[in-house]
């Protein structure tokens, strides 16, 4: 995410690595619980709106210095309480690992201005 290398002790990163299994295991239940009930286009359907909501909000929308924890709280919160907890961390995964691929291959910043591009023609006629 954004953490610089050596800022954290290997000891505590570890607890990351557990939470971060803990929400997957958390999100898959929840997922076969939702396509169960509502049926998997529907769950799919949410996925997929909640994918593109979170790369609009984390690298299309200008970003100003208030602090990462605070953007990502509000914007997570959001789509977790609109969407459910499933299609939220199904959005959340798969663009956190796309930007994570994108970034170390450098891509993202080109990426990133070729869609920006296309909203600001879509929006201008």
């Amino acid at each position: 995410m954004h953490i610089e290398p050596g800022l954290v002790a290997d000891n505590k990163i570890w607890l990351s690595y557990v939470t971060a299994a803990g929400a997957c295991g958390y999100t898959l239940k929840s997922a076969y619980q939702a396509a169960r009930q509502r049926g998997l286009d529907s769950t799919l359907t949410r996925s997929a709106v909640v994918t593109g909501l979170v790369l609009s909000f984390f690298e299309v929308l200008p970003h100003y210095p208030v602090g990462v924890s605070e953007v990502h709280l509000i914007f997570g919160s959001t789509l977790f309480l609109v969407f459910g907890a499933a299609p939220a961390g199904i959005g959340l995964a798969f663009i956190g690992t796309c930007l994570g691929v994108l970034r170390s291959q450098r891509v993202h910043h080109l990426l990133r201005d070729w869609i920006a591009g296309a909203i600001r023609n879509l929006l201008q006629g």
